[in-house]
């Protein structure tokens, strides 16, 4: 077993999610790292903000496409990229439910329960493998959602798969609210939770309101 020290933690990298609404640019957002360097695991269709920017991306039609990325990436077949995006895991988690419903094992209805059992066992796979790349940043987007807790309603990342979801924020060290700001209408990232908005930043070198720019908040947290 090897013994680290905490000290330098923050030069390692950087592994976080951006959730908003749609609309709110979380897209948009991945073009501000550095264009060589950066993957965009697209399950999405909105690809078209990033046009002028030169972002390789791997477009995900299916669930084994994604795992074919991810297969390489662990390989260490893609050494080019030092950042990795996943967009979004909300219609990562609606393609994983649509594959395992095509299955035969899971056709009939009375096997709904076991289908949503391998549904976690599979997503939380993913998500922690993508999350553990080593050497990576990695940036996950997703859609917010509002959720009712103990009587207060509170934005959080959405993806199918409530056992999943509930889990999602505690897989990051960071977790970003991107929003709308009231009266400029400038988009901001929230770094720190409020009563209404779920968000943390565990490397404390981030103000709880910060510019939408991930390469500079990046290097904030790696003391750059």
């Amino acid at each position: 077993m090897e013994i680290k020290s905490t000290k330098g933690l923050h030069s390692s990298q950087v592994k976080a999610i951006v959730y908003g609404d749609s609309g709110n640019g979380k897209t948009s957002l991945l073009g501000t790292l550095p264009e060589p360097k950066t993957l965009i695991i697209s399950a999405e269709s909105g690809l078209l903000c990033l046009d002028g920017k030169d972002i390789a991306v791997a477009e995900i039609n299916t669930w084994p496409d994604l795992i074919s990325v991810a297969t390489m990436l662990v390989n260490g077949d893609l050494p080019q990229f030092d950042y990795i995006c996943i967009d979004s895991l909300t219609e990562l988690s609606d393609m994983l439910v649509k594959h395992l419903e095509s299955s035969p094992e899971f056709k009939d209805p009375k096997m709904a329960l076991k289908m949503w059992g391998e549904f976690s066992k599979r997503m939380t796979k993913v998500i922690k493998g993508f999350r553990d790349l080593q050497g990576k940043h990695v940036i996950f987007t997703a859609l917010s959602e509002d959720v009712l807790d103990n009587g207060t309603v509170t934005k959080k990342p959405y993806i199918k798969g409530s056992a999943v979801q509930k889990m999602l924020n505690s897989y990051f060290d960071e977790v970003f609210y991107l929003g709308i700001e009231d009266g400029t209408g400038e988009r901001i990232l929230q770094t720190q939770p409020t009563s209404s908005i779920s968000a943390k930043d565990r490397s404390g070198k981030l103000k709880p309101i910060e510019e939408p720019n991930l390469n500079n908040i990046i290097n904030k947290i790696k003391g750059i």
